[in-house]
């Protein structure tokens, strides 16, 4: 199934309007489960366990899971035109799934600055 979870989007409706002719299932992550796996999120299946109090990750993210390599450029287009703002956009991965949400971000902030510093060197 194709589903889109976004973590700290300000406004999730401009997501949810710029992707609505896609007919995909948009989902808000509320901090409270940020210490679940992304896979369980995806799924809907969560662990008992006491709700997420750490810091909260800087910026947001949109995480997609069941796209092609063709939707996943389609998504990308339309938040692009339509102007939506999202910090992180990522793919559910066999490696990234049993992350925790703080552990995506960390991951994703640790690639950009990577891919910053090799644009700064050319």
């Amino acid at each position: 199934m194709k589903k889109i979870l976004l973590f700290q989007v300000d406004q999730p409706m401009n997501v949810k309007l710029a992707l609505a002719t896609m007919k995909l299932r948009v989902e808000v992550i509320p901090i409270d489960r940020f210490n679940q796996k992304v896979g369980n999120l995806v799924s809907g299946t969560y662990e008992e366990m006491t709700p997420y109090e750490g810091e909260k990750p800087d910026g947001s993210l949109l995480l997609m899971s069941g796209f092609t390599n063709s939707e996943v450029d389609q998504v990308l287009y339309r938040l692009r035109n339509k102007k939506v703002d999202i910090k992180f956009k990522a793919v559910l991965t066999s490696v990234n799934r049993d992350w925790d949400v703080p552990k995506l971000f960390t991951e994703m902030e640790r690639e950009m600055k990577a891919i910053e510093a090799k644009y700064k060197l050319l």
